[in-house]
């Protein structure tokens, strides 16, 4: 085995580093020489490349370590042994956080028990105005008065049981 094929490295077998020969897969070989960045030559079966520019000279790793990008590569640990940092939360942060659970809890369980119904917007015009497109509560008895004393055919035979603003009535009159 002879020196390192790549440039700016003179080791040989007695630096102490293995030697790696250029792999026999074309596209691989193209892949090696591409990252080696020799234009002077081109490797032959008997060129090497030493362990030194492999990450943690392994051969699998592909040459990637060179004196030109010696003070370009970046070190960082990997993701997976990298530990996420404990936060550590002052007295009172961990109580406002405990209260404002609370509070979703309370407002969760408020809002599974609301039930729209005309009932909660008869007094507001502004709602139903935004609601109803109508500009008063009592525009919209009169409408609701109107369209229950006539009979109304819908298409495909669908038939109107009940009202819903009369069954909200009716409610709240036998309470």
């Amino acid at each position: 085995m002879g020196m390192c094929y790549v440039p700016d490295c003179d080791h040989t077998l007695k630096h102490g580093c293995s030697m790696f020969r250029f792999p026999t897969d074309i596209q691989l070989k193209q892949k090696w020489e591409k990252l080696i960045r020799r234009s002077d030559a081109q490797p032959t079966k008997f060129s090497v490349v030493c362990s030194c520019h492999f990450v943690e000279n392994k051969k699998e790793n592909l040459p990637t370590l060179f004196n030109r990008n010696k003070d370009k590569r970046f070190s960082f640990p990997s993701p997976e042994t990298k530990k996420r940092r404990k936060i550590s939360r002052t007295a009172s942060q961990v109580a406002e956080i405990y209260f404002l659970k609370k509070e979703i809890e309370v407002l969760n369980s408020k809002l599974q028990n609301l039930q729209f119904s005309y009932d909660h917007i008869a007094n507001d015009d502004n709602l139903i105005s935004m609601y109803t497109g109508l500009p008063t509560c009592q525009m919209f008895d009169v409408l609701v008065n109107y369209l229950t004393s006539i009979e109304i055919n819908y298409y495909s035979g669908w038939i109107q049981s009940y009202c819903v603003k009369c069954c909200s009535y009716l409610d709240s009159c036998n309470a």
